[in-house]
């Protein structure tokens, strides 16, 4: 909700004709600013950004957001007349976004700095071996949102709609992830297969500081968290209550995932069991 409304702020009164979220004017941040005081708790907005760890805070959140809303912009550029046809993408302004700062938007996009800029950052991501084309959904979420294995969710990320995949390497990796786990099926039980998803795909593509690659990021080993944990259990009950953001970390958790999946097929047996029962007793 917070995101949302940052992006629609931005959209409604800003010209992306600045580099980056660095080279706006102070004025410009600190309306921004002030606008999302008056309509949230920045305490707890701060507290979410600690629980998923973001660097920045609220800060980073502009910045990104900044930042995707002028990618977004220039994808519409290109789809509504681009470089090739000026005047007609000056006509095709995005819903929200008034006709000073859209003009602003395209004559920055026109711009040689801008123009260099962004055919280097094309050929940094051509380099890129490792890239999810699935959309906004993190693997863990798309995992539970449609009932797939992780697997699955790497083909999702790395196939078109037509299930052709974005790369040869991908293909690559697909197939020996799916080689790793028709072996493994064959000598481990479904629980101990769930929880050995992080090994084969480390095997397979690698690791990578803090994330795992194709399942996503690394839970928190923070001994200090743990006594932190341990401490406020000593003085009293917690909470139970979960803001969106700590639910949303959860879901991007491949333990947590596994352990959910685990007894949610506890749950299902369980419940197959007091049906064979029943059945039983009617006998």
């Amino acid at each position: 909700m917070f995101v949302r409304e940052v992006g629609i702020y931005m959209e409604r009164n800003y010209a992306f004709n600045k580099r980056s979220w660095a080279n706006l004017p102070d004025g410009q941040k600190n309306s921004l600013e002030e606008y999302m005081k008056r309509r949230f708790d920045f305490d707890e907005i701060a507290r979410d950004c600690e629980s998923l760890k973001l660097k920045g805070g609220v800060r980073t959140i502009f910045l990104k957001s900044f930042s995707r809303h002028k990618s977004t912009l220039k994808q519409h550029f290109l789809k509504v007349g681009g470089y090739e046809n000026m005047e007609q993408s000056r006509t095709k302004k995005p819903f929200g976004m008034s006709d000073e700062n859209w003009n602003k938007t395209v004559d920055h996009f026109s711009t040689d700095e801008h123009r260099k800029q962004s055919a280097a950052n094309k050929a940094n991501r051509q380099k890129q071996k490792y890239t999810n084309h699935g959309g906004t959904s993190s693997y863990s979420s798309f995992c539970y949102k449609k009932k797939k294995n992780r697997l699955e969710a790497f083909h999702h990320a790395n196939t078109d709609e037509n299930g052709n995949f974005y790369s040869e390497l991908a293909k690559q990796q697909h197939d020996n992830l799916k080689e790793r786990f028709e072996v493994l099926s064959q000598t481990q039980t479904e629980e101990s297969t769930t929880s050995k998803d992080v090994e084969v795909f480390e095997s397979v593509l690698g690791r990578r500081r803090g994330h795992y690659r194709g399942i996503g990021p690394r839970p928190s080993t923070s001994t200090a968290a743990s006594s932190n944990i341990a401490h406020e259990h000593e003085q009293g009950p917690i909470s139970p209550a979960l803001t969106q953001a700590q639910i949303d970390t959860l879901f991007q958790d491949p333990i947590f995932m596994a352990r959910l999946s685990q007894f949610m097929d506890s749950k299902k047996a369980s419940a197959h069991g007091d049906e064979d029962d029943m059945d039983a007793g009617d006998d």
